[in-house]
């Protein structure tokens, strides 16, 4: 074998630029090395293969340079053993695998004719097979090229090519991610068709189809990990009372849907879940699937009775530091909020906003707790703004619920609420996922005054209401 020997950097980028035989740069080689030989791109190179059922292809370039490139020559490549790319793993710092060799192909032997001065080469690589037995998400599998010359002589610097395959197989997701909720009336149609789109991420070249979960315990076993994550208590949706249509991608589409009807004959007020679990592709591709499931909330509303509030069943969290109206003393905050709305006075809640008592809370600004003597499960909030004037009108209210204030989990915002004077506001109907005793109702901010839960020496930061009402059952 030929010696190696090291070319200088700046020599060797004018060889890889110019690529001719311009005899002063090939007399710059030293006197006995007639044919020089290095690959173009060397060292480690990241290859991306997109696991489609064929094969990967990775093509790079083997140069011929030195004093007399117009001779004919050969090299060979050849991988590295596993003892040299232990020995490589240690000096760098890397912790490749080599990749066997039953996962790639390539023409080992390479013959330049004379005055070739280059040589494209190609690796086939067996990606889906790869992608099927390799632990990609654990490892690095790297192919370690050696370019060899019994004849003539290789850059030492420029002697190696590390390919580094990075696979990635197609996933169909949903569209939606795994979230979706469908809302029905009891006033309303009795069966309603939804489109669940779906994607997937490469420019599609083939024609396959979606299968999805149906077995009924696997699904049940989705939704006990829902109620679980979200501290809820849904049922799963019978299945009497859907139909899914299943879905084809054809060659150039890149979206999709799914179909699902819903029949609520039968079903209760409240809400129920689904779990659209994606099983697998049909047809001869490779592709995966998204892994979670998408959770359809379906949720039934309809007339909800009103719930009588009394003064000891609500706590207000601020409230103002003098008699607010000729009724009430300022102590008196609950009884303003449930003594029946009327405009023929201004009797109402309103919080502290001066001589340094205004009190707020770091999560839940102003609140108004709610202790119910019944649980409930789906909740309706009412309430009346002031009646004389516009002033401190809540702007943005968050909806939690609960056992008790240690199991509080949000539930809804009601934003962008009105700023005018004694005005009737309804909230949607809300599903709250398990049965609950304690409403919060956390008033974010108000007309005049921004977030109540940050830090301000503003001393008049408050907020007013009327009348409150509560619905649920």
């Amino acid at each position: 074998m030929k010696t190696k020997f090291t070319i200088p950097a700046l020599l060797f980028c004018s060889i890889v630029a110019l690529q001719s035989c311009d005899k002063a740069m090939d007399e710059n080689f030293p006197q006995d090395f007639d044919a020089v030989l290095s690959f173009k791109t060397y060292g480690e190179q990241e290859v991306k293969l997109v696991n489609t059922g064929d094969n990967g292809i990775y093509q790079f370039t083997v140069l011929k340079g030195g004093n007399s490139p117009q001779k004919e020559t050969s090299a060979e490549m050849v991988s590295m053993t596993e003892e040299e790319l232990s020995s490589y793993n240690t000096e760098i710092g890397t912790n490749f695998k080599l990749l066997d060799s039953k996962y790639y192909k390539f023409d080992k032997d390479l013959t330049f004719a004379s005055g070739e001065r280059y040589k494209e080469v190609s690796v086939e690589l067996m990606t889906t097979n790869m992608a099927e037995e390799l632990d990609y998400k654990n490892e690095e599998y790297v192919l370690p090229l050696k370019l060899l010359s019994s004849v003539d002589s290789v850059n030492s610097s420029l002697d190696l090519l590390i390919i580094k395959p990075v696979i990635h197989t197609p996933v169909v997701t949903f569209t939606n991610g795994n979230a979706m909720k469908i809302i029905m009336s009891t006033q309303g149609d009795e069966i309603v068709s939804e489109d669940i789109p779906l994607m997937i991420d490469i420019d599609n070249e083939w024609t396959f189809g979606i299968e999805i979960e149906d077995d009924q315990n696997t699904l049940q076993s989705y939704v006990d990990q829902y109620n679980e994550n979200m501290l809820s208590e849904y049922p799963i949706l019978p299945v009497d009372n859907y139909e899914i249509t299943t879905s084809s991608f054809n060659k150039g589409e890149i979206l999709s849907n799914l179909n699902i009807t819903i029949n609520r004959t039968g079903l209760n007020i409240g809400g129920y879940v689904l779990p659209i679990k994606l099983k697998s592709c049909t047809g001869e591709v490779p592709f995966e699937t998204q892994e979670e499931p998408l959770y359809l909330l379906v949720q039934i509303t309809g007339e909800l009775p009103q719930i009588e509030l009394t003064a000891d069943m609500l706590y207000v969290s601020s409230r103002c530091q003098w008699a607010i109206n000729e009724k009430y003393p300022w102590n008196y905050a609950e009884e303003c909020l449930c003594d029946g709305y009327t405009t023929e006075n201004d009797y109402h809640w309103h919080s502290s906003w001066a001589d340094g008592k205004v009190v707020t809370d770091p999560k839940y600004g102003i609140y108004i707790d709610v202790k119910l003597n019944d649980p409930i499960e789906n909740l309706k909030i009412v309430y009346w703004t002031r009646q004389s004037q516009n002033n401190a009108t809540p702007k943005t209210i968050e909806i939690y619920a609960g056992t008790s204030e240690d199991d509080l989990q949000y539930v809804e915002t009601m934003s962008g609420l009105p700023n005018t004077k004694a005005t009737r506001v309804e909230s949607d109907d809300m599903l709250l996922g398990r049965k609950c005793t304690l409403i919060r109702l956390a008033i974010i901010d108000s007309s005049n005054w921004t977030d109540f839960r940050l830090d301000s020496d503003t001393n008049s930061r408050s907020v007013a209401m009327a009348e409150l009402q509560v619905y649920g059952k």
